[in-house]
């Protein structure tokens, strides 16, 4: 599937970035590309929620966070970091439904055909961001691949508040311990 990066909302969507972080920097670039590749595949408007799991803590979750309010803190944006430059977008669903999920991933196999973006990508060249982000304008959809996948929407579960055996501290309580990870990891290495 050949798709296109229509200027106007990208520039839209850069903006709001820049207000957010301040920079619009490649890695947040790559994301709104990638964001809008997901729009396109899955078919979901700009105001609906979608979930985002990011594959890097690197720049690329800040233009899920600007452009569609994806964050860790309302549960829309979660970061499992591989160190690659990949993402998983899915659209809402009720808690134990699977729903379709694309990932998309900035392929260093397309990324040769753009030797200013490959460099930095790999981190072969010290490249300002001034000479990536235009690349990657030029380049759009071409330096991605994607692939369907069935994401299972996970149950919600209570949120349980104890107070910690040692430190006396309350703490969301995600484990069977008694004490909060800070005292458990402490006890652990002790």
């Amino acid at each position: 599937m050949n798709i296109e990066i229509d200027t106007k909302p990208f520039l839209k969507y850069i903006r709001k970035i820049e207000k957010f972080t301040g920079f619009a920097s490649p890695g947040s670039v790559i994301g709104t590309q990638m964001y809008m590749i997901a729009k396109k595949l899955l078919n979901f408007k700009e105001d609906e929620d979608i979930y985002v799991t990011c594959e890097t803590s690197n720049c690329l979750p800040d233009a899920f966070q600007a452009i569609c309010k994806s964050t860790i803190g309302n549960g829309k944006l979660s970061i499992y970091d591989t160190g690659k430059m990949a993402v998983t977008i899915n659209k809402k669903g009720a808690p134990g439904e699977t729903v379709k999920g694309v990932r998309i991933i900035l392929d260093p196999n397309k990324t040769r055909d753009y030797p200013i973006i490959h460099k930095w990508y790999f981190n072969t060249e010290k490249v300002p961001a001034e000479k990536v982000i235009p690349e990657l304008i030029k380049a759009g959809a071409k330096i991605y691949s994607w692939e369907y996948k069935d994401v299972k929407v996970p149950k919600n579960t209570k949120k349980v508040v104890k107070i910690c055996k040692i430190c006396k501290e309350p703490y969301i309580a995600r484990n069977e311990y008694y004490v909060c990870p800070q005292c458990h990891n402490k006890k652990k290495e002790g």
